[in-house]
């Protein structure tokens, strides 16, 4: 069960961090998320579910992973992350200068 607890905690936290507006309340809930990931992710490590290219990795050292560490203070310092998303403006691209391209040849 820790294994699969550990993906929900990660789960969770990724969904949380994706609300435009952010409350004390909803930042308390993403700490917990993450301190229960962190508390509950050998259950990975020990499934040996934890793999990259030339197989199991034995930790967690992942970029990505250590910048989440950081959300608190960029929340309450710049707002919701989801300004750091590429998703507004990769669609930006594709409506107004992709299909438009395309049309010229």
């Amino acid at each position: 069960p820790d294994f699969v607890h550990a993906i929900c905690f990660l789960t969770e936290f990724i969904y949380q961090t994706q609300s435009p507006v952010h409350t004390d309340l909803s930042i308390d809930a993403m700490v917990h998320s993450l301190h229960m990931f962190h508390r509950l992710k050998q259950a990975i490590l020990n499934a040996d579910a934890w793999r990259g290219k030339s197989g199991m990795i034995d930790n967690f050292l992942i970029p990505k992973m250590e910048l989440f560490h950081s959300f608190v203070w960029s929340i309450r310092d710049h707002g919701g992350l989801i300004q750091y998303s590429a998703d507004v403006s990769e669609r930006l691209l594709i409506t107004h200068c992709k299909f438009p391209f395309e049309r010229t040849n």
